[in-house]
C-alpha cells in the first residue's frame, strides 16, 4: 500500500514532471524546425502536393527555331502528347484530356503559329498535343489559336499563382536608373507537383486506363489517387 504522504507527493510531482517533458519535447521539435529552416531555406512552408520551384531561363523552350522542337516534345510532353489512355471497349481506345498538358499544347499551337510568321507564312510542323509522328498544320487555324488564348488564360488565373515577384533595377554605365521590370526569374514559386501526373499519364500510354464512371471536377488525383 502507497503512503499517504507519497501518494501526495505524486500527485504534486506528475503534473510537474508532464509539464517538463511537454516543454522539452516543444524545445526539441523548436530547435528541429530551424535547423530545418537554416538548412533548407523556405522547407517549413512546404505542403502536402506542392513543391517549391525557382523560375529561370529555359534556353531550349526559348528557342522558337525548329532545333527547339524537340525540347517542347519531349521536355514538356510525354511520348504521345499527354493524353490519358482511356480504353473505350475491347477494340477502342480513346484520349482524354488534361488540363496542365492541355495549356502546355495551347502554348505550342502559338508557338508554332510564330515559327510561321517568321518564316514569312511557310508550313511548319506544330509538334502538338498528340503523337509526335503526325503532322499538325491542320491545327493552325485561327478559330484554334483564338480557343488557346481563352484557355491559357482561364488556366492561369484557375492556378492564381500569388508568388509576389521584385521588379528588377537596370543602370547604364554611369548608374543611372533607366528601367525597371518585372521578369519574373529568379524567385521561388509554391507549384502543385506534377510528379503523379506524368506517371499516370505514361501509365496509361503503355497500358489503357479501364473506362470509370466520370463526374464533374474529377482530377487524375482523385481519380487514381496522389501515389
Amino acid at each position: 500500500m502507497i503512503p499517504p504522504s507519497l501518494f501526495k507527493a505524486s500527485l504534486i510531482l506528475l503534473p510537474l514532471i508532464l509539464v517538463f517533458l511537454l516543454f522539452e519535447a516543444y524545445n526539441s521539435r523548436w530547435d528541429a524546425f530551424r535547423i530545418q529552416k537554416s538548412l533548407c531555406g523556405m522547407l517549413d512552408h512546404e505542403k502536402p502536393g506542392t513543391t517549391l520551384r525557382e523560375f529561370t531561363r529555359r534556353p531550349s523552350i526559348e528557342d522558337l527555331s525548329h532545333e527547339g522542337d524537340n525540347a517542347w516534345n519531349t521536355e514538356l510532353f510525354t511520348p504521345h502528347g499527354g493524353f490519358l489512355i482511356v480504353r473505350r471497349n475491347e477494340t477502342t481506345k480513346e484520349k482524354w484530356g488534361v488540363s496542365m498538358f492541355h495549356g502546355l499544347h495551347c502554348l505550342q499551337i502559338i508557338r508554332s503559329m510564330l515559327q510561321q510568321a517568321r518564316e514569312n507564312g511557310m508550313s511548319s510542323m506544330a509538334g502538338g498535343h498528340g503523337d509526335h509522328h503526325q503532322q499538325h498544320s491542320d491545327h493552325l487555324d485561327e478559330t484554334h489559336v483564338e480557343h488557346c488564348f481563352s484557355y491559357i488564360a482561364q488556366s492561369l488565373m484557375c492556378s492564381a499563382d500569388d508568388t509576389i515577384e521584385p521588379p528588377q533595377e537596370h543602370y547604364d554605365s554611369d548608374g543611372n536608373l533607366i528601367d525597371i521590370n518585372v521578369d519574373g526569374m529568379g524567385h521561388i514559386h509554391r507549384c502543385r507537383d506534377s510528379r503523379r501526373i506524368w506517371e499516370v499519364v505514361q501509365q496509361s500510354e503503355q497500358s489503357p486506363i479501364d473506362k470509370w464512371d466520370w463526374e464533374i471536377n474529377d482530377t487524375v488525383e482523385s481519380v487514381f489517387g496522389s501515389h
